[in-house]
């Protein structure tokens, strides 16, 4: 290297100043947002240049309104433009139309009118004519008496808008004041609230003696229960309907419907007690061939909350996260990790989840599997999320011993939720906790020719689904067993339907006759 490159390096840079300007955008000032104008406004420009006597466009209908011009010098009997002149007509439209302003417009009309008593009755003294107007035009500091047709015709102005000022300032004489646009939302925020607000921003300027901690300030915000973050977990569905009700019964102040209301609660907090225990009851269970799971989905994440330019402007994208928690060894934690343009998040998408984490611990667990979901445990099924027998095999499983049927879920619902993936929607709906109290044969049964409107479409039910079925058979009271063997008759008639068929075709080829 040089010595002159030496030099030139070692030498400071020189420093180059500019001038700073009003609005410097690198200035460490706050930058304000533009602030709306308005007089600009459209409605604002139409009614500044309707008072100013202009050309105007409209607000609702955008029609071009034409500009006021003095009105046609009619015959009179008191020749009003004549004894006025017409500079002197000219010059007074246009200084009442330069005054650009209804109420001072309204205020000179008032100040040119005078009521006078009527001089002479000719229909008796129930007339309804009680005074008489004088117009009169302000000439040089003299005033000159007009006709009403060349008064109106001088500003430019209807008979009605005069008609309307006199009526408007009535036996005080005071000039009338537009009240149009004048009356308070009854949505608008007091003064007073925003005064606080106003107060409580200019609260940044303070000493340094005035300022505390932020867990001080936290604390403090803690008496108001104001939250700083979004919710972290879901709530019950039930109890919150259950607390909406109870809010509607005391304010109607029905003692009956809150304290059955209260029962109902109380109930339903025992059963998710219950839940919980049983949970915590197979978490210490010792027999080695248990294998005890909870599984839930976490709460959609939106993905490309960047500021970057290159993901900011882009259309979000829900991610889901599965979870799957082993009861007996709290370090077993199984996350499965996608978004909606990979998979949706239904039970389709989420079965192989499961799945894979069974065939990870079958070398450890033999045969036999226990699995619960921990948020719909309660509230919506113990079996909605299980797996089963077929999900089982494909796992690696001989046999899966599954949760016994709870009285709690009535007519077998609970059992069937479980298992409805390949079943027609109007089934599952139909069947669906929450959808009906119970279920009745007579609403929608499985071997009618005729199926309900509600209900069109046929119950197509796969062996592998029958089996499972077959398998849950055991598990279901003597009382609603035939429900489930109502299905099995209508696969078994089925398949005995489409073994004739086949046979059907098969002799038919041969050319044999089969017997009905």
């Amino acid at each position: 290297m040089s010595s002159s490159n030496v030099d030139r390096v070692d030498s400071p840079a020189p420093v180059v100043t500019q001038p700073e300007t009003e609005g410097d955008i690198w200035s460490d000032e706050p930058q304000w947002k533009r602030t709306g104008d308005v007089s600009q406004w459209a409605k604002n420009v139409a009614k500044k240049r309707r008072d100013s006597g202009l050309e105007y466009i409209s607000v609702k209908k955008k029609v071009a309104v034409p500009a006021k011009v003095v009105g046609p010098a009619l015959p009179c009997s008191k020749k009003c433009y004549d004894r006025v002149g017409v500079d002197i007509v000219n010059n007074i439209f246009n200084e009442y139309w330069k005054m650009a302003s209804h109420n001072t417009q309204s205020s000179y009309i008032a100040k040119h009118i005078l009521s006078k008593e009527v001089n002479r009755r000719y229909s008796g003294p129930n007339s309804k004519r009680n005074v008489t107007y004088e117009y009169f035009v302000t000439v040089n500091k003299k005033d000159i008496v007009v006709c009403k047709t060349c008064f109106c015709n001088i500003h430019a102005i209807s008979k009605k808008r005069v008609e309307n000022v006199l009526s408007k300032v009535g036996s005080t004489g005071v000039a009338p004041v537009d009240q149009r646009g004048a009356s308070v939302s009854v949505n608008k925020t007091h003064d007073d609230v925003l005064q606080n607000v106003q107060d409580h921003c200019e609260e940044k300027n303070l000493g340094p003696d005035k300022i505390v901690s932020f867990n001080i300030y936290s604390n403090t915000m803690k008496k108001f229960n104001i939250g700083r973050s979004p919710p972290m977990f879901d709530t019950c569905s039930t109890c919150d309907q259950l607390k909406r009700d109870m809010e509607v019964a005391e304010a109607a102040k029905d003692t009956s419907k809150t304290s059955e209301l209260v029962t109902k609660k109380r109930l339903h907090l025992i059963k998710a007690n219950v839940a919980r225990s049983i949970m915590d009851a197979y978490g210490y269970d010792n027999d080695p061939s248990l294998c005890a799971i909870t599984m839930d989905l976490q709460q959609t994440l939106v993905t490309l909350r960047l500021t970057t330019n290159v993901a900011y402007y882009k259309q979000k994208m829900w991610t889901y996260n599965f979870g799957i928690h082993n009861l007996k060894d709290k370090s077993q934690v199984h996350l499965y990790v996608w978004n909606e343009t990979i998979a949706k998040r239904g039970s389709s998408e989420i079965d192989p989840h499961y799945i894979a984490m069974m065939r990870e611990a079958r070398r450890n667990i033999p045969f036999n599997v226990i699995e619960m979901d921990s948020d719909s445990f309660v509230d919506l099924n113990p079996l909605q999320a299980m797996c089963t027998r077929t999900q089982l095999a494909r796992a690696g499983y001989k046999d899966g011993r599954m949760f016994q049927y709870w009285e709690n879920f009535k007519l077998g619902m609970g059992i069937w939720q479980g298992y409805n993936e390949d079943i027609g929607s109007p089934l599952h709906v139909k069947l669906q906790k929450g959808k009906s109290d119970a279920y009745q044969p007579d609403k929608f049964n499985l071997a009618a020719v005729n199926l309900p409107v509600k209900n069109p479409q046929g119950v197509k039910l796969k062996s592998d689904k029958l089996d499972d079925l077959n398998h849950l058979f055991r598990f279901v009271p003597l009382e609603y067993r035939t429900w489930f063997t109502d299905i099995s008759r209508c696969k078994m008639l089925e398949t005995w339907i489409l073994m004739r068929e086949k046979m059907t075709s098969w002799t038919t080829s041969f050319g044999h006759k089969v017997s009905q």
